[in-house]
């Protein structure tokens, strides 16, 4: 006969734990690394998200536990928090250098342009002048910052 007491008392909840918020952010996390693993039609979330857990050194059961049961957990584990965690932020800084990068590619693009074209009699002729585009002082502002 097996014993249950372990799983019947899993899936109790307490409301408004921090367990419960940790448990949300750890699987928000777990889905965005696993949209940018995912490699498209021929491919399934599940495969995504086992290949993103190995690749992060998380076991791909408790990356499917924290997946299906995340509304019911009432704890996280804290190397695998950690794990989701750190990837997430390695993703998000990948992401802004390339954000920067395109952000300097596109400065420098208008400024070519702006030095080319010169002046054009009633426009002005500067590109660079105009308020909509920002000057390349200025720091460059994305959601959530």
């Amino acid at each position: 006969m097996s014993d249950i007491r372990s799983v019947v008392r899993d899936t109790k909840r307490a409301e408004g734990k921090m367990s419960d918020a940790v448990a949300f952010e750890a699987r928000n996390m777990l889905e965005e690394l696993m949209k940018r693993e995912h490699r498209g039609p021929a491919d399934t979330w599940t495969a995504a998200r086992d290949r993103k857990a190995r690749k992060i050194g998380l076991e791909p059961s408790y990356a499917k536990r924290l997946w299906q049961r995340w509304e019911t957990m009432t704890d996280v584990s804290g190397a695998a928090y950690r794990a989701i965690r750190n990837a997430y932020e390695l993703e998000c800084a990948r992401m802004d250098a390339i954000a920067d990068h395109y952000d300097a590619a596109t400065k420098e693009l208008l400024h070519e342009v702006d030095l080319e074209s010169g002046p054009r009699g009633n426009e002005g002729g500067r590109l660079l002048d105009r308020p909509d585009v920002p000057s390349s002082a200025a720091p460059v502002r994305r959601a959530g910052r």
